[in-house]
């Protein structure tokens, strides 16, 4: 048996996530970084605490393995509580996680292509099924323009690179 743990995410990380793991339910192993890092954040729930189901629009469920890392001890029996610090926490991680893969595919895209930012932009949305109802194209340019990647981009790849590429 597995052990639900519901996580809040904002639109745009759970429509990645469910691109990447193909459901909005994943099932973590134990090589699993995501369900490691989820079950070391597990907490006993308070004595107040009054279980409320989250919509599922809204979130993303783990379904953590029965048992433990090391050893024979078994937390999961006790342990199946996120604070809402931890929540948000975790909202932040995936959120990084996302724009780092954006990052990388920005840089991957213009390195290989001969299209603009624009077009990058716009077949990271359809390559990961983002609608731009949860992400705008001026938010992910931004992103793209504070990055550092698009600074290493300019001054490590540019001699290599059309300049078209790195216009803002």
């Amino acid at each position: 048996m597995r052990i639900p743990v519901q996580v809040k995410v904002s639109p745009v990380v759970r429509e990645w996530m469910i691109c990447c793991y193909g459901s909005h339910i994943i099932k973590p192993h134990y090589e699993d970084s995501y369900g490691g890092m989820i079950k070391l954040l597990l907490e006993l729930q308070p004595k107040e605490y009054v279980f409320k189901k989250l919509p599922e629009h809204e979130c993303i469920t783990f379904l953590m393995p029965h048992g433990s890392f090391e050893g024979n001890r078994n937390y999961n029996l006790y342990r199946n509580y996120l604070s809402p610090l931890k929540q948000r926490w975790l909202n932040r991680l995936f959120y990084y996680h996302f724009k780092e893969i954006f990052h990388f595919y920005m840089v991957g895209y213009l390195r290989g292509g001969s299209r603009t930012q624009r077009a990058a932009i716009e077949d990271f949305c359809k390559c990961y099924n983002i609608p731009l109802i949860h992400i705008s194209y001026e938010m992910l340019k931004k992103s793209w323009d504070r990055s550092e990647h698009k600074i290493f981009f300019r001054k490590h790849l540019a001699h290599t690179s059309p300049r078209k590429y790195l216009k803002r």
